[in-house]
């Protein structure tokens, strides 16, 4: 089920947040159209997997798994951006025919199968397909013109994908960095006491 933002009480209830942080990080920065539920059931299967000790950890989980939620995101626009002009692209293909000499015979069958895109979108299909063969274009070649008309916005949500990508990695890497550091001070502290008791 899709709902808007959370309760304190949805996240608190998590296997691995505290109640408290829950409180201090408020909702998880979701858009309406996300679920609530699929957010915490990654944040919690992060922190199942990394095992949080400490608040510290937990606060990385937290964050590691927003870094982890946009991409999924943002992989998901670049999708919608190349579905999007793939009807632009189609028109653009039939465009092209349609300026090419002799066309002329063939514009009311350029127009019906324009219409008949947003008409009847799965007949329009086959017959769109079976339209461009004999020119050599297939669905390959429709995708390849959508990501050409949408290069520009491709190559933005690409850059953000890049960010959201570097990001989640500087966490793991502290990460790394924290646990080591709490091991070797774990490690000094048990020494100091064997050498006290010894």
């Amino acid at each position: 089920m899709r709902e808007g933002h959370p309760s304190l009480g949805a996240i608190a209830g998590s296997t691995a947040l505290p109640a408290q942080l829950a409180r201090i990080f408020g909702r998880p920065p979701i858009l309406k159209t996300e679920s609530v539920e699929d957010f915490n059931f990654m944040f919690n299967r992060f922190a199942a997997t990394l095992r949080p000790r400490d608040d510290i950890e937990s606060f990385s989980v937290w964050f590691y798994t927003i870094k982890s939620w946009e991409l999924v995101r943002y992989y998901r626009i670049r999708a919608g951006i190349v579905d999007l002009g793939r009807n632009e692209a189609v028109y653009s293909i039939l465009e092209w025919i349609g300026n090419r000499p002799g066309s002329d015979s063939i514009e009311p069958r350029l127009v019906a199968l324009a219409e008949g895109l947003f008409q009847r979108p799965g007949k329009a299909r086959d017959d769109l397909i079976a339209f461009l063969r004999p020119y050599d274009i297939d669905e390959d070649a429709i995708t390849a013109e959508a990501f050409s008309l949408r290069l520009r916005e491709l190559e933005s949500v690409d850059r953000m994908i890049e960010s959201a990508e570097a990001g989640r990695n500087v966490i793991v890497r502290e990460m790394i960095f924290y646990r080591q550091e709490f091991d070797l001070r774990l490690a000094s502290e048990r020494l100091s006491m064997i050498l006290v008791l010894a």
